[in-house]
């Protein structure tokens, strides 16, 4: 199946971009509820759950039965819930037999826009 680097076309996610976080990450105050509250426009109760998946992941990969019985979230909320996770290159699955894990397409992606951005601002002073 896909690897995470070749879904990363298929990724997305609505990053909302707020300068004033980088003094928080510096210092350690920023937290994994604000990253998904940048990205998803989920309800709070939904953005908890994400934050709860990831968290859960980053032990160790997990199925969607454990997922569910450990969240004790209703399928279809963790189904939705996991579906945004995947698009958006924070989460993988190799395949609907395989667990779910952590994914590193997010970060990738992000540093592929930063990368773009340094290059065109170097092009533009040219």
């Amino acid at each position: 199946m896909d690897s995470p680097a070749s879904r990363l076309k298929q990724s997305f996610a609505h990053l909302r971009v707020d300068l004033s976080d980088g003094a928080r990450i510096q210092t350690g105050q920023f937290t994994l509820f604000d990253l998904v509250e940048r990205c998803f426009s989920f309800s709070t109760k939904r953005k908890l759950l994400a934050v709860q998946v990831l968290t859960l992941l980053s032990e160790q990969p997990r199925t969607f039965t454990t997922l569910l019985a450990e969240t004790g979230a209703g399928k279809s909320a963790l189904h939705l819930t996991l579906k945004a996770l995947g698009q958006s290159g924070l989460i993988w699955q190799e395949s609907r037999a395989k667990p779910f894990e952590l994914s590193e397409a997010f970060c990738d992606g992000l540093q592929a826009y930063a990368g773009f951005w340094k290059n065109w601002k170097q092009t533009q002073k040219a």
